[in-house]
């Protein structure tokens, strides 16, 4: 992630903490890492900053989750488990369970053998 891009997800973090009336060290509090972690984020200091960080940042600003991680620029997306088990509260048996699903759709895809069009 080039320092520009660490720059825009700092600045989206400020504006929605100052939005939302936080100071950082409130914000830390919320999301339960170090002022000093808010702060970083901020300024720009991660180049990939922890998803599960950003999903708890998101959840504590009431912004979307996937707002922070496109800004974020990762190479490819987080696991789901961390963003099911932050976006929805599901329990570990129920990620679980939702991992299982979307193998198999995954599986299914890969092979062609999704829903097309029907024979005439």
């Amino acid at each position: 992630m080039s320092p520009k891009d660490t720059t825009k997800l700092g600045t989206a973090i400020r504006r929605h903490r100052e939005k939302a009336g936080l100071s950082q060290s409130a914000l830390a509090a919320a999301i339960g890492v170090p002022a000093s972690t808010v702060f970083r984020l901020e300024r720009g200091e991660f180049g990939r900053p922890d998803p599960e960080k950003l999903a708890r940042l998101a959840e504590a600003l009431s912004i979307e989750a996937e707002e922070l991680y496109a800004l974020a620029d990762y190479p490819e997306l987080p696991d789901m488990a961390p963003y099911l088990r932050a976006k929805y509260r599901m329990s570990e048996a129920a990620v679980q369970e939702a991992e299982e699903f979307f193998a198999k759709l995954e599986k299914r895809d890969k092979k062609g053998g999704g829903r097309g069009k029907r024979g005439r």
